[in-house]
């Protein structure tokens, strides 16, 4: 589920979010200062919600991918270890974990 561990991120989609917002916000500003007299409570309702669906994605992820494909929604879960920390990198399908001592993954 590389997709999962890399695009839809949790943590990955709070940053990518924010930075959208903040390009936005400038103008929607305009925009509700131009027709709703400043008030900008729709726009941050819908961004909100937004992120809201962003966030719970990730937990959907693996039951939409097993009822689209017809496979098993149980995801095997990955531990990593190492012992030398100077050794190679691990690269699984396209993923390179940022392995310190341990990693998970699924």
């Amino acid at each position: 589920m590389d997709i999962r561990n890399t695009v839809f991120a949790v943590d990955r989609v709070n940053e990518t979010y924010s930075e959208i917002l903040s390009i936005v916000e400038k103008p929607m500003q305009l925009n509700a200062d131009r027709y709703y007299g400043g008030n900008q409570k729709l726009f941050y309702g819908k961004t909100n919600s937004i992120q809201i669906f962003m966030e719970k994605r990730y937990d959907f992820f693996p039951t939409t991918i097993s009822e689209e494909f017809d496979i098993s929604p149980e995801l095997g879960v990955v531990h990593l270890s190492i012992n030398d920390t100077n050794g190679e990198k691990i690269k699984i399908n396209s993923l390179v974990p940022n392995i310190d001592s341990e990693w998970t993954g699924e």
